[in-house]
């Protein structure tokens, strides 16, 4: 109908801890072997009944992590990014286990919302695009790994207006999909955007009208 639509998918196992983080910050672990298994969505809970968020909180991303952290490698973080191109890396081991009690994944000042959650290894290249058409490219590296209360530190200097309206955990090889609000849309190789030092302007990815 339209009216019910999934908007984030992650995939799991019922052994996992599922993470949910809405725009403030705010994040829950729940253990998944508790979360109601239907056929159709409109049958599903609705995220506040099976979590200590809020409903009027804004999720934003879920990820989930093994029941047995020690299987991933040792300098597994999870990236936060924000739309005013804040970065922040906190190493799993420091995240909760599933609890009744939601807590802080990252401060947001104010102004500002959380758009990205992913996970890096310690090696690995990030991508952020601006709305303006702006785009940068730098090595998680120059990102330290820094306690949850934190709120981070800027990737990408934003001209006035411009917000962060993309960001990627690069693989090693591939294609970058930019998308506009006109519905045009192109491809461009991952080598197109130079390497570059963290908080800098970055490069021209798409002139836009």
């Amino acid at each position: 109908s339209g009216n019910d639509a999934a908007r984030l998918l992650v995939r799991a196992s019922s052994t996992d801890t599922l993470y949910m983080v809405a725009e403030n910050g705010s994040a829950a672990a729940i253990a998944v072997h508790t979360l109601p298994q239907v056929e159709k969505l409109s049958d599903g809970l609705p995220f506040n009944k099976t979590s200590p968020l809020h409903e009027n909180d804004h999720l934003v991303a879920m990820f989930t992590l093994p029941a047995r952290r020690s299987d991933l490698p040792e300098d597994t973080c999870v990236l936060t990014v924000s739309r005013g191109g804040l970065l922040k890396k906190s190493l799993i081991s420091s995240l909760p286990g599933p609890s009744a009690q939601s807590f802080t994944l990252a401060k947001v000042n104010d102004g500002d919302a959380l758009g990205w959650v992913g996970l890096t290894d310690g090696n690995k290249e990030i991508l952020l695009a601006s709305s303006q058409g702006m785009a940068i490219r730098f090595k998680e590296d120059d990102i330290r790994p820094m306690g949850l209360v934190s709120a981070g530190v800027n990737g990408i200097k934003l001209s006035v207006g411009d917000i962060v309206i993309g960001a990627e955990v690069l693989p090693e090889n591939g294609e970058v999909f930019l998308m506009a609000t006109d519905g045009k849309a192109k491809r461009v190789p991952i080598s197109d955007f130079p390497t570059q030092g963290r908080y800098g302007k970055g490069v021209i990815a798409w002139e836009l009208p």
